[in-house]
């Protein structure tokens, strides 16, 4: 190990170009939005910084300084400033996208509340409920998902998929039976179809002693209601 530390001294000093050279991965590809590519960015500059504050870590404990294209203390302080600056912008990027996700799960009173969100929003918010129990969640929706929106990684219940319709009409039974095929298809445990709608009397009575749990509307802004109760007392 000591061998490698001289090594590391002059690594730690490109820690500029390094991490500039990350930041650049936040160009859009093909139809993917700012925020997003930004975001990916940001992590992406911030895994790089994590292994450099490593490095550093490493040499302070053998009593060896980090080398740097800027004279000392201004290299470390440039560093460590990096750093607070892309957590607090992928801070602030992470609540200016969701902002209207975590208002909804807060203040949510109304079906019209949920309606009001986009899809994407819809799918999110129940991803940010799920989250909120300690749950693991994968965002899939795409094309070829297999009516796969949410999937969720449980501690001791295994694996749940969660399909989420942000509609104002009825969801049938064939989406329901679809819906249990994904099940399925994906090993899940459990299922939980979502929506702002209703379900038809024909898709309540399918369910029937089936691993699958739906929500409505109304069933949704109590559940909301619900949970906001249960975080106060955590």
């Amino acid at each position: 190990m000591r061998d490698l530390l001289p090594l590391l001294q002059m690594l730690f000093a490109f820690w500029p170009l390094s991490l500039l050279a990350a930041l650049r991965g936040w160009r859009r590809g093909r139809g993917e939005r700012f925020p997003v590519a930004l975001r990916r960015g940001l992590v992406n500059f911030l895994v790089l910084w994590g292994l450099f504050a490593a490095t550093g870590a490493a040499l302070l404990v053998n009593r060896l300084a980090p080398l740097g294209l800027l004279p000392q203390p201004w290299n470390v302080a440039a560093f460590l400033a990096a750093g607070v600056l892309a957590s607090g912008a992928l801070l602030g990027l992470e609540w200016w996208q969701n902002r209207d996700v975590w208002r909804a799960l807060r203040t949510a009173r109304s079906v019209q509340d949920l309606q009001a969100l986009s899809p994407s929003d819809f799918e999110e918010l129940m991803a940010a409920f799920f989250r909120g129990f300690g749950h693991r969640v994968r965002r899939v929706g795409k094309t070829g998902d297999h009516g796969v929106d949410l999937v969720v990684y449980t501690k001791d219940q295994g694996k749940w998929i969660v399909q989420c319709k942000r509609y104002r009409s009825s969801v049938g039974e064939p989406v329901v039976r679809d819906f249990f095929g994904a099940m399925h298809h994906e090993a899940a445990s459990r299922g939980f179809l979502m929506t702002t709608g209703s379900f038809t009397p024909q898709a309540v009575e399918w369910v029937r002693g089936k691993p699958i749990t739906l929500y409505d509307g109304p069933g949704l802004v109590k559940l909301l209601r619900a949970s906001r109760k249960m975080r106060r007392w955590r």
